[in-house]
C-alpha cells in the first residue's frame, strides 16, 4: 500500500511539474518516515529523494569476459556487432553512476563475468516508463562466441538485431524478468526456474531446455534441427525441431509440438499433455 501511494503521489507531482506538498493527514507521517527508513542506511537515505534527471548516455569500456550476470530492473541487450567489450547505458543522468557494470573473476579459473545491477536506492519512487537500458558490445571473435548469460533481474534480456550471432549460449533465468532472442546460433542450453519466459526466433542446430518454473518457453519460431525439451511444475513449453524432437513433462504443464520433425519422442510423467500448437 505504502509502495502503491509514493508511486502515485510521484507521478502526479511530475506531471504537474509542482512542488511536492506533505499530506495533510498526521497519521500517515509515521507510515512514510518508516518507509524511507526502508532506503538502507542513514547516510545512503537521501538517495530516496534523489529523481532520475534528463535521460543522458555513456559508454565504458570493459576487458574481455565470457558470462554476464543481471540483477536489479536493468534491460540488458546483446550486441554481436563485432565492436570492441564495453556497454553503452542510457538512463537518468543521476543514476547513471550507480549503474554497476564492472568485470570480475568468475567461478571458473582465468574466465571474467560482466555484473549488471542497479545501486540506486527506492527504485520504487521513481519513473518507471523510462527503463535502464544496458547495450552489451560482444567482438565478432571465436574466443567469445560462447556466452554464458545469468538472468538474475526482473527486466528484459533481448538482442540488438535479428540474427545475432552467438555460436553457443548458456542461458539460466533464476528471477521474474524475461529473455526475448533473436538468433543465429549452433548450441542453445536454456534453464529457467522461476517465473521468467524466454521467448526465441532465428535458427540453431541444438535446443536444449529444462524449465522447472511457472514460466514460458514461447521456441515455435526458432528453426531448430534437434530439441529435447523437459518441463516442470506448471512451465509451458512450445517448441519445433525438423529432425529430433524430445518432449519430457514431469508436472502439470503442457508441451506443445509444432511442425513435423522427422523423429519425436514424448513422455509425462505428471498431469500435463503433450498436444499439436500448429504447423
Amino acid at each position: 500500500m505504502l509502495n502503491r501511494f509514493w508511486a502515485a503521489f510521484g507521478a502526479a507531482s511530475r506531471s504537474a511539474r509542482r512542488p511536492v506538498i506533505l499530506p495533510r493527514w498526521p497519521a500517515l507521517w509515521p507510515a512514510l518516515l518508516a518507509g524511507l527508513g526502508g532506503c538502507g542506511p542513514p547516510a545512503e537515505r537521501p538517495d530516496c529523494f534523489k529523481p532520475a534527471g534528463p535521460e543522458a548516455y555513456e559508454h565504458r569500456p570493459l576487458p574481455p569476459f565470457t558470462t554476464i550476470e543481471v540483477f536489479d530492473n536493468v534491460h540488458v541487450v546483446l550486441a554481436a556487432d563485432g565492436a570492441p567489450f564495453g556497454v553503452d547505458l542510457t538512463a537518468g543522468r543521476n543514476l547513471l553512476a550507480e549503474i554497476n557494470t564492472d568485470v570480475r573473476p568468475a567461478d571458473q579459473p582465468g574466465q571474467y563475468k560482466l555484473v549488471v545491477e542497479n545501486r540506486n536506492r527506492c527504485n520504487w519512487v521513481r519513473d518507471q516508463t523510462r527503463p535502464i537500458t544496458v547495450v552489451v558490445h560482444l567482438p565478432d571473435s571465436a574466443a567469445h562466441r560462447r556466452l554464458t548469460v545469468l538472468h538474475r533481474g526482473e527486466e528484459l534480456i533481448t538482442t540488438a538485431s535479428p540474427g545475432t550471432r552467438l555460436d553457443t549460449l548458456f542461458l539460466l533465468s533464476t528471477n521474474i524478468g524475461d529473455a526475448d532472442l533473436d538468433l543465429a546460433s549452433t548450441y542453445l542450453w536454456l534453464g529457467t526456474y522461476e517465473y521468467g519466459d524466454i521467448r526465441l526466433r532465428g535458427r540453431t542446430r541444438d535446443l536444449v531446455c529444462t524449465a522447472s518454473g511457472i514460466g514460458q518457453l514461447r521456441a515455435e519460431h526458432l528453426v531448430c534441427r534437434h530439441a529435447y525439451v523437459h518441463g516442470y511444475r506448471d512451465a509451458e513449453l512450445h517448441v519445433r525441431a525438423t529432425d529430433i524432437l524430445g518432449i519430457e513433462l514431469f508436472g502439470s504443464g503442457n508441451g506443445y509440438w509444432y511442425g513435423q520433425a522427422a523423429a519425436a519422442y514424448y513422455r509425462v510423467h505428471g498431469k500435463g499433455q503433450v498436444l499439436k500448437g500448429g504447423d
